[in-house]
């Protein structure tokens, strides 16, 4: 494991979102996106992808205002 949470990637979390699909899958899935993987909504767009390619059904992202082009 790491310290904090700055080191995962979309792959770590593409990878853990299809694993919890595969065991579960009649949930609601929801996988956060990394830190730094959208700070632009191009970026964003290509960081949610495989996101929701591994089975989740919403993707999460944290910030403020300046995130509504984005979303």
């Amino acid at each position: 494991g790491h310290s904090d949470t700055l080191p995962v990637t979309v792959a770590d979390i593409a990878y853990h979102t299809k694993s919890v699909r595969a065991g579960a899958p009649d949930a609601f899935v929801i996988a956060d996106l990394p830190f730094m993987s959208y700070a632009t909504p191009e970026q964003a767009m290509q960081s949610v992808t495989p996101l929701m390619q591994a089975g989740a059904n919403m993707v999460k992202l944290e910030g403020g205002d300046f995130l509504l082009p984005t979303i």
